[in-house]
Parts: structure tokens; C-alpha cells; sequence
């Protein structure tokens, strides 16, 4: 069971460092600008059924990006978890606390301003600040990068990511359960319906941390954006999963704020 609650943490650990417009999974190569902060906080709720178990979880994080120069923006996530699981309609454990802190920073390589096309890299790290006894967190630092690329135009925009997060766990059982390398790729679109309200699309893949298993969790994420001024929007989506690993279905909703 312990090695269920895990697994879901490393899932949710993604989500938490990728400071992508929520409700998307895929970041963008767009950075804050020297001086500038944003504020995100969003949150989300799933559940996945497997034969007799049900798993409901839930995620809250809190982000700060800190615009260093024009072209790189250092970013602070803090993320909590909650976990119930159920056997045979049977509560057979519910636990919450705080995730891994991580720190990354974002770089923005190359740049065609006229074609809308840049590239970025956003390495990272995460700090054992969660409980790894309980299945939220590894015990040691762990370190994440991605490359990101995006293409915008008139209409709207895509982005594109590959990274990979290397974990160093603490626990004996977690060393021999659990692989150390998840890879990830996702791709997002994103259509400017009017000046102030966007949908978004994201589909995307990612390593399983069970040694184990044979399937890839996989997803679709669809959702709208809305500003409601310059400075603050507000966001709302559903994520689906694609097959067996992955939740069934996921509410997200966000707020981000320009300091």
C-alpha cells in the first residue's frame, strides 16, 4: 500500500515543478522579466479504480517565479498532498501532508522573435522536506530538467517538453520498488478565443515509478484560461487518463498573480 501512495506522490511531484499555465502539465518558454514576480496557487482532485481499490488524491502547491533578467526566472514550489484509499468501500488509509519543496530555475536559450519561435531549459532540484515514511516524499534531494520549446503566432500557441527527474531515495524498500529515472514528454496547445479568454489542450507520457509495471501513464488535459485583468487569472480544467495508471479523471483549477 505504501508502495501505491508513493507512486501517486511521484506523479504528483511532476506536476508541482512544471509551473506551466495551469491547467497545463507543459511549461512554456515564457519568463517573468527582470524584477517581476507571479504568484500561482492551484489545486486538484482525482480518483482511480483498480479491481477491488479506489484511490482519491488531491494537490495543492503554491508558486513563486522571480524574474533574475529578461531571459531567466527563478521558481519556488511549495506542494501538499492528500491520499484516501479504499477496499471494498473500506477506508483502509488516509493521509495528508506537505510534498518536497523544489527549486528550479528557467533559461530561455534561443530566441526568433519574429517567427515566435524560443527554446528554453529549466533545471532543478527538490528538497526532502516531506515525509518519506509516509509516502510523501523521497528522503533525499532529488534533480529534474526539461527542455522546453514553444511556437506562438497570432492565434494562439504550442509547447512542447522533454525532461527528466532523477530520484534518490532514502528508504531501502523504496530503492528496490521504485525506479529512479521518470522521463516525461508532453505537448500543449493553447487558442486565443478573445483578448481575454483562452482554452488549452495538453496530452502527454511519462516513465512509471513502479519498477514493476509494464504501462506508461498517460493524459489528456483540456481547459479554459481567463484574465480578468492584466494581472490576475483564474483557470479551470479536467484531466483524463488514458489508460490503467493513470487517474480516470482529474478537476484542476488555479489562480496566478503578477506582483
Amino acid at each position: 500500500m505504501r508502495k501505491t501512495i508513493i507512486c501517486t506522490f511521484l506523479c504528483l511531484i511532476w506536476a508541482s515543478t512544471a509551473h506551466a499555465m495551469h491547467p497545463l502539465l507543459t511549461d512554456d518558454t515564457g519568463t517573468q522579466g527582470t524584477g517581476h514576480l507571479l504568484l500561482e496557487m492551484n489545486g486538484e482532485y482525482g480518483s482511480h479504480t483498480e479491481g477491488i481499490r479506489k484511490t482519491e488524491e488531491a494537490k495543492a502547491a503554491a508558486s513563486l517565479s522571480y524574474g533574475v533578467k529578461e531571459h531567466m526566472d527563478v521558481v519556488a514550489t511549495m506542494p501538499a498532498q492528500w491520499l484516501r484509499i479504499k477496499e471494498n468501500g473500506m477506508v483502509t488509509s488516509d493521509m495528508s501532508g506537505a510534498g518536497d519543496t523544489s527549486l528550479e530555475i528557467k533559461y530561455r536559450i534561443f530566441e526568433v522573435r519574429d517567427r515566435g519561435v524560443s527554446i528554453a531549459i529549466k533545471p532543478g532540484v527538490s528538497f526532502p522536506s516531506g515525509n518519506e515514511a509516509r509516502g510523501f516524499g523521497t528522503g533525499n534531494m532529488s534533480e529534474t530538467i526539461v527542455l522546453i520549446s514553444t511556437i506562438e503566432g497570432k492565434f494562439g500557441a504550442i509547447h512542447a517538453n522533454f525532461g527528466h527527474t532523477h530520484n534518490t531515495y532514502r528508504l531501502a524498500e523504496d530503492k528496490i520498488s521504485l525506479t529512479k529515472g521518470i522521463w516525461h514528454t508532453s505537448l500543449a496547445g493553447v487558442l486565443n478565443l478573445s483578448t481575454r479568454l483562452r482554452s488549452v489542450a495538453n496530452i502527454g507520457i511519462e516513465t512509471n515509478a513502479e519498477k514493476t509495471a509494464s504501462t506508461n501513464p498517460s493524459f489528456l488535459i483540456a481547459g479554459v484560461v481567463y484574465s480578468i485583468t492584466n494581472a490576475l487569472d483564474i483557470d479551470v480544467g479536467i484531466k483524463q487518463g488514458l489508460n490503467s495508471p493513470a487517474s480516470h479523471v482529474t478537476l484542476m483549477g488555479g489562480v496566478s498573480l503578477n506582483l
